[in-house]
């Protein structure tokens, strides 16, 4: 028996590629190789057991890829010319276009569906960090649980600046609870309207702060500090308003360490 040579590797991955399984692939291969078989036949040429391969070609002939008929009171088996494969792929294609319209409009009404992105890398921190102060309404809020330099790490002390002063135009008030205002610029403890943020410290010894926590809007976003930070966003009110509660029982279970400034 003759091995599956290169081209047919390269065959059985382009069939794998729509939508058939590795073991698929290669009893169409041996079905349109050999021309016709027992199953025994095509068991030894493709190395697939009888048990798998009868039901592979019990999905073929439903679709139908192939066919069978009597010979010598044995069951023989025949692949079909590949334009039933294209017949049938066609079909598929045409069958999810005509309910793409209604799966998307199930999508987008299952609002109790939480929807989230996952990122990594610096690039993908800052367009977080970034796309928040843009969503948040004028006269809006944002709440961190933020871990030692958090963003501040991952910018430049003019960039890191600028932001802050884009929230604080359009009037967002950033609450943080942190355990270190160590290497962040311009913040200090307390209230601070000139720059529209208010900090309030943790014990580090007893919340030591592994990863930050932000929320805005009807979205979290938890992302780690690390060499190469991986976070993840999660859009989902009932998630959002839950995580919003928790950070006001400890906000208000936690004293201001100086005096507000005006």
């Amino acid at each position: 028996m003759q091995n599956m040579n290169k081209d047919n590797k390269e065959i059985e991955f382009l069939l794998q590629e729509a939508g058939f399984s590795d073991k698929e692939s290669v009893a169409y291969l041996a079905m349109l190789e050999i021309g016709k078989g027992s199953v025994l036949d095509i068991s030894r040429y493709s190395k697939i057991d009888r048990t798998t391969l009868y039901r592979i070609l019990e999905k073929f002939l439903a679709i139908p890829l192939v066919q069978t008929f009597k010979e010598n009171k044995k069951t023989i088996w025949t692949a079909l010319h590949p334009r039933f494969l294209m017949e049938y792929a066609q079909t598929k294609k045409k069958a999810v276009q005509e309910i793409y319209p209604m799966l998307e409009q199930l999508y987008e009404l299952s609002v109790d569906k939480p929807k989230l992105t996952y990122f990594e890398g610096v690039g993908g921190l800052r367009n977080t960090i970034e796309s928040l102060i843009k969503e948040v309404k004028t006269g809006g809020e944002l709440l961190s649980f933020s871990a030692p330099g958090a963003a501040a790490t991952y910018y430049s002390k003019k960039r890191f600046e600028e932001l802050a002063k884009q929230r604080a135009k359009k009037r967002i008030l950033s609450r943080l609870l942190m355990t270190s205002i160590e290497g962040v610029p311009s913040y200090k403890v307390g209230e601070d309207w000139k720059n529209w943020r208010h900090v309030k410290l943790v014990d580090p010894q007893k919340f030591p702060f592994k990863a930050s926590i932000d929320v805005w809007n009807n979205k979290i976003a938890i992302m780690t500090s690390k060499e190469r930070p991986i976070g993840v966003v999660i859009e989902d009110k009932t998630i959002a308003d839950t995580l919003r509660s928790i950070f006001e029982l400890c906000w208000q279970n936690i004293p201001d360490e100086t005096e507000p400034t005006e």
